[in-house]
């Protein structure tokens, strides 16, 4: 499952993710190839604006 918002805010993107994660819902973050931990935010730029981007697959898979 991705998880993506068009937002910088933590409240809307990481606290999501660390809610879903401790929630009785068996999910777990996987690597995305530029961070290791499953997360990544790209901030705004000249081309693009900022978004969120979480990875999550069901335990042991």
């Amino acid at each position: 499952m991705v998880y993506s918002t068009c937002t910088l805010f933590k409240k809307e993107n990481e606290e999501v993710v660390k809610q879903v994660l401790s929630s009785n819902i068996k999910l777990e973050t996987m690597d995305i190839a530029i961070k290791n931990n499953g997360m990544i935010r790209i901030l705004p730029e000249k081309e693009w604006e900022g978004f969120f981007v979480a990875k999550l697959v069901k335990e042991g898979e």
